[in-house]
């Protein structure tokens, strides 16, 4: 999926760079490329000229904070970090997955990862584990907190999915991929169990409405966690 550029986040980039060379994983971004059109960070530890060739030079979000410089200068010294950066130059993926493909893709791989994007929160969790509910992927999260999820008091998301952190993601799925059926069974029928909590086949007013009602219904009134917002 989408890969922000690195003073955004630097999350996606570090799981492209762990999966890309895998041979067992499939790793589609249509945007990746654009992280090692310009080398300016991987010379330096500066991100004007690649942030500019990408946006041109008017485009204000190319004064980068102090933040946002120290996160280049970290991610400047991970290793083989310039091989990764011109990889990503050179990844040709002219298009987004189209529909079919992606829902194939949910259906007939092992795991899928699921990661903040530009904002901590993606609906790609739901996507998950509609996905999982359906006999396919199991979803790993990366940098998603459980309580900012929707329905977290009715729904146990530890139970649904497993997580990881960014940096033990490969070593993670060398473990988890010699699982037994057995051993993700429990994942799998609890998806199917909460699923249909997460089947976002409304809008989202309407959608609001029905957890208000089911909440009603069992005589307990909106949690405060929940915060009057709508996530998905």
């Amino acid at each position: 999926g989408h890969v922000p550029q690195l003073w955004i986040s630097t999350t996606r980039w570090r799981i492209w760079r762990q999966l890309y060379n895998r041979s067992d994983a499939t790793v589609a971004s249509p945007d990746v490329w654009t992280l090692g059109i310009g080398l300016e960070c991987a010379r330096n530890g500066t991100w004007q000229e690649h942030c500019t060739g990408l946006h041109g030079p008017v485009n204000m979000s190319c004064d980068l904070k102090p933040r946002s410089a120290t996160r280049c200068r970290a991610v400047l010294r991970e290793p083989g970090f310039l091989r990764d950066f011109v990889a990503a130059g050179g990844a040709v993926v002219p298009s987004k997955l189209g529909r079919d493909a992606y829902l194939r893709a949910g259906l007939d791989h092992k795991f899928c990862i699921v990661a903040a994007g530009d904002y901590p929160n993606t609906g790609k969790y739901v996507e998950a584990i509609i996905f999982a509910s359906r006999g396919g992927c199991v979803p790993v999260f990366i940098g998603v907190s459980p309580r900012s999820l929707a329905f977290g008091s009715v729904i146990d998301y530890r139970r649904v999915a497993l997580w990881s952190g960014v940096s033990s993601l490969g070593s993670n799925l060398d473990l988890w991929r010699r699982w037994s059926a057995e051993q993700v069974r429990p994942m799998m029928e609890y998806a199917r169990t909460v699923g249909k909590l997460l089947d976002y086949d409304a809008e989202g007013a309407e959608q609001a409405l029905r957890e208000v009602c089911r909440r009603v219904r069992i005589g307990r009134g909106p949690e405060p966690a929940m915060r009057g917002r709508v996530y998905g």
